[in-house]
Parts: structure tokens; C-alpha cells; sequence
């Protein structure tokens, strides 16, 4: 038996391996933990969660009141990095999960700092944007 045959050998998984790979990455724990505990590579492990999240696709239908159907396949939710969001998306994401935390004033300043942090001299000030 050639090297290359067993190299090809040990990266396929059984389905049960899969599976047990799948059931510690939900239990929380990371990839390398992931692959310490089932013996598995951490490529191995960062190539199934690729393929699981792939294979995730959703059908959407919408019923309209007049009983009429619409049915798509949606394979990246919206935000996904193949389906980014706008600017804009983002914008009203963050006030809308900031909405009952802070003031629009806080808001407004907390977002400007974030979204240029890169002009920012001192990270501070995002802290000191976030007392309530």
C-alpha cells in the first residue's frame, strides 16, 4: 500500500465519525479541542463544518393572503460572507440591537467610533461610549 493511499485513507470519515465531530462542535467546544477529542485533523474538522454549513441551505415559501405561493432556495443567509451585508444593513442592524441599551446620541457616537476605529487614537473612548 503506497503513502499516498493511506494519506487519502485517513481523511475520510465514516459517517459516525462525522457525526461525533458534528456532536463536539455542538457541545461548544473549538476546532482544535474538536479534533484532540475525535482523533481528527483540525483540516479534517474545518472541512466538515465547510461541508455542514454548505449543506445548510433553507427553502423559504411565502404565502400571500391570496393564497398565492413563492418558494425559493436560499443557501447563504443574509450577513453570511457570501451574502454580505450593505453598509446600511449594518447601520440599522446596530441601532436596532442598541435601540433599548443607549441613547440615540450614544448610539450614533458609539457607531461613528467603531465604524472608524482606524482614525481612533485612543480605544477608550468606545468604552467610555458604552456606560449606561
Amino acid at each position: 500500500m503506497s503513502v499516498a493511499y493511506n494519506l487519502v485513507k485517513m481523511n475520510k470519515l465514516s459517517l459516525d465519525r462525522k457525526a461525533q465531530v458534528i456532536r463536539v462542535l455542538c457541545e461548544g467546544n473549538s476546532i482544535r479541542s474538536t479534533a484532540r477529542i475525535t482523533g481528527s485533523s483540525i483540516n479534517t474538522v474545518v472541512k466538515l463544518l465547510k461541508a455542514v454549513g454548505d449543506a445548510c441551505a433553507n427553502r423559504v415559501e411565502i404565502i400571500t393572503k391570496s393564497g398565492k405561493k413563492f418558494s425559493e432556495l436560499v443557501q447563504y443567509h443574509r450577513g453570511h460572507c457570501k451574502t454580505p451585508f450593505t453598509d446600511e444593513e449594518i447601520e440599522q442592524k446596530f441601532h436596532s440591537l442598541t435601540r433599548d441599551l443607549l441613547t440615540p446620541a450614544q448610539r450614533e457616537e458609539l457607531f461613528s467610533l467603531v465604524w472608524n476605529l482606524e482614525q481612533v487614537e485612543d480605544v477608550g473612548k468606545i468604552m467610555q461610549s458604552l456606560i449606561i
